[in-house]
């Protein structure tokens, strides 16, 4: 029997011990085996920290528990399944502790895997197993990342499965409506959602880490499109599948949290990953937007969206 890459899991729980527990189970169900997990828990609130920690410990008694600060490179490659605790400084920067790690492994080969994945979602029993003999199946069209079709939780209703980003515009098509429509003209993928990535680490180390300045949203355009630029290819699996529980770690579509980083992102890939021209193109596009949505917060009582919103252009502008 061919021995199967070994896959290295990340997934972030930021007071949301339910979410990551019934994840964890999810993956019980997995019928791919050589894997590991490691969850980095960034919460404020104490109890879900513990509520994990109780959880894990019960599940595999050699767990490795340990901070961001004290991590020991070989019990982390070794350990089945691993608990780190760090300060709370976004969705980048809590998987780059991990990332930077499977990086400088001298123990990992480069044709081992990592998966990073959202807390809140539930996985099919054969998606890892599909999404690792699809990028094998790949390797020799330069893929770069792998990712499943992303189902609401609970339906058979697809939510995301990749999507296209017209950088001078600073707009995205997703292709949500049917599979029929992924990875086929007219417009080629060049962004795959960040709640569930399949990468392989030597394409790792060519993309690179995460973009810390970004704290929630906007982070996975940025990679995809990094990705895109190293001429590595991006693709949806149609018969992998997850579901994803929506919003449940931004506290909903229309919190102020969301949309000051929502627009931050959007600013900062424009800045970021045009040219002057689309620059000057991408944040016109931007402002036009606001003239009509802005009236439409006021009409529905929302006018503290107004000023998070324009804080967030405004920081995105001088941010580094």
């Amino acid at each position: 029997m061919i021995k199967q890459p070994h896959v290295f899991i990340i997934t972030i729980s930021h007071n949301g011990h339910n979410d990551t527990i019934e994840f964890l189970e999810s993956l019980k169900s997995l019928l791919y085996r050589s894997y590991s997990v490691f969850i980095v828990d960034n919460s404020t609130d104490p109890a879900s920290t513990e509520a994990i920690r109780s959880y894990i410990t019960k599940e595999d008694t050699g767990a490795y528990i340990t901070t961001e600060n004290s991590i020991d490179l070989a019990r982390l490659s070794q350990s089945s399944l691993t608990l780190i605790t760090a300060a709370n400084l976004g969705f980048a920067a809590a998987n780059n502790i991990v990332l930077k790690q499977l990086i400088i492994a001298d123990a990992l080969t480069e044709s081992n895997y990592v998966w990073i994945i959202n807390n809140d979602v539930l996985v099919d029993r054969s998606s890892l197993g599909t999404l690792v003999e699809t990028y094998e199946r790949k390797l020799t069209e330069n893929i770069g990342i792998v990712a499943p079709i992303i189902y609401y939780h609970g339906t058979n209703q697809i939510w995301m499965a990749g999507g296209y980003y017209f950088r001078h515009l600073g707009m995205m098509i997703s292709f949500s409506k049917n599979k029929e429509t992924i990875n086929k003209k007219p417009a080629r993928i060049n962004f795959l959602s960040g709640c569930a990535w399949l990468i392989r680490i030597d394409r790792l180390k060519m993309i690179g880490l995460l973009d810390e300045t970004y704290f929630m949203y906007g982070e996975d355009l940025d990679y995809s499109l990094k990705a895109c630029d190293k001429h590595l290819e991006l693709y949806v699996e149609q018969d992998a599948r997850i579901w994803h529980k929506i919003g449940n770690s931004s506290n909903g579509s229309f919190s102020s949290f969301s949309a000051y980083w929502m627009m931050f992102g959007r600013m900062r890939n424009i800045l970021k990953h045009n040219t002057t021209l689309g620059k000057i193109t991408g944040i016109s596009v931007v402002f036009i937007s606001r003239a009509f949505a802005f009236p439409m917060y006021l009409l529905k009582n929302r006018g503290h969206l107004i000023t998070t919103q324009l804080k967030a252009i405004k920081n995105s502008l001088f941010a580094k």
